[in-house]
């Protein structure tokens, strides 16, 4: 008796079997339950087939259900025994004894690997990578500069959340990932980045740490706006002020940024300067002053000026005919006035009181 079996749910859509005897030739087919089982001579030409779902591969036919030990053939078309000589006068060396094979199959399996690229623009040396996952079980073994950790899982539709950590930096840095995140995306934070596998390829995920450097922009007297737009690769990122009027933001090293200022009526500008009283040559006269720019917006060196951190003040100062305008008005005139078309606020005028008797 002859048995080739198909584990339920094993990946192997269908199994059949051809028997030879003579010149006779009997094809069997699989049953609904998922095996075949027939009688044929001793001496018998015999073949298995089995086809696969799709994205299984074939581990081989087995005689136990589980697939251990060494394959009997890893072909999906296993011959197990030649009727060698056809001739009804002559006996065939070909199948002796009962058989039951199983036919064995399992996911196909997709590589992840993690690889930490260099640094960039980076003078300090931080720390290692650590990957964390709810279902990868990595191991909690840090990892540095060129080196890598490689994942195999079987496939699956289910995108996989992996989070890269930076360990014991010194400083603020940013993470980013490429070459494979889930639609381009990820996230978050400083020093880790969030990415996506879905086990239906092999990928590379290149980690790198990019150092950071704080941008500051800062009103003075006069200023009625402050704020500023960075540029990483071809990302833009508007960068207004707070109640407190700044503008304040960690920026990729050697992205580029443009600060922007708007002013009160009544007030010139100066320039932007490293000191809020506007001591010293002004860094720019210009109310956009274009502090760095981008070699080459696609690619990633982008290194220009933005090596470290910066904080600008934009001053301003009062044009000189309002000035002396309001100077040379008499008190009392000025009380009459509009204060309105001078921008000013009236005084308080305060009247002594007397009682007559």
């Amino acid at each position: 008796m002859c048995k080739p079996t198909n584990p339920k749910g094993g990946g192997v859509e269908s199994i059949s079997a051809e028997s030879a005897w003579r010149t006779d030739i009997t094809n069997h087919e699989m049953d609904s339950e998922g095996s075949l089982s027939f009688h044929c001579y001793a001496g018998s030409g015999l073949t298995f087939h089995a086809t696969l779902a799709e994205h299984y591969v074939f581990k081989g036919w087995f005689t136990n259900p589980d697939g251990s030990g060494e394959p009997l053939s890893k072909e999906l078309d296993y011959v197990h025994a030649n009727f060698e000589n056809p001739s009804p006068t002559k006996q065939p060396a070909g199948l002796i004894e009962n058989i039951t094979v199983y036919a064995i199959a399992e996911l196909e399996t997709f590589t992840a690997t993690f690889r930490q690229d260099t640094y960039m623009n980076i003078n300090t040396h931080p720390s290692d990578i650590i990957l964390k996952s709810d279902v990868i079980n990595f191991p909690q073994v840090a990892y540095s500069r060129g080196q890598s950790i490689k994942i195999t899982l079987p496939y699956s539709e289910t995108p996989i959340k992996i989070t890269a950590y930076a360990t014991n930096l010194d400083r603020e840095y940013y993470m980013e990932v490429a070459g494979g995140a889930l639609n381009g995306q990820y996230s978050s934070g400083h020093n880790q980045v969030d990415m996506y596998w879905t086990p239906t390829k092999s990928r590379t995920f290149p980690v790198t740490i990019v150092e950071q450097v704080n941008v500051e922009a800062h009103r003075t007297d006069g200023i009625e706006s402050v704020g500023f737009t960075y540029q990483h690769w071809t990302h833009t990122f508007d960068i207004k002020m707070n109640a407190q009027g700044y503008a304040k933001q960690l920026c990729m090293i050697s992205c580029a940024v443009t600060f922007k200022a708007t002013l009160q009526p009544h007030y010139s500008f100066k320039g932007w300067y490293t000191n809020p009283e506007g001591d010293g040559e002004p860094l720019s006269t210009s109310l956009e002053y274009v502090y760095s720019k981008l070699n080459n917006p696609s690619s990633n060196h982008q290194c220009v000026d933005l090596v470290d951190d910066i904080t600008v003040y934009a001053v301003a100062e009062q044009t000189s005919a309002s000035a002396n305008l309001i100077s040379s008005i008499p008190n009392h005139l000025v009380q009459a006035m509009d204060y309105n078309c001078l921008n000013i606020v009236p005084p308080l005028i305060v009247k002594e009181k007397r009682n007559l008797i």
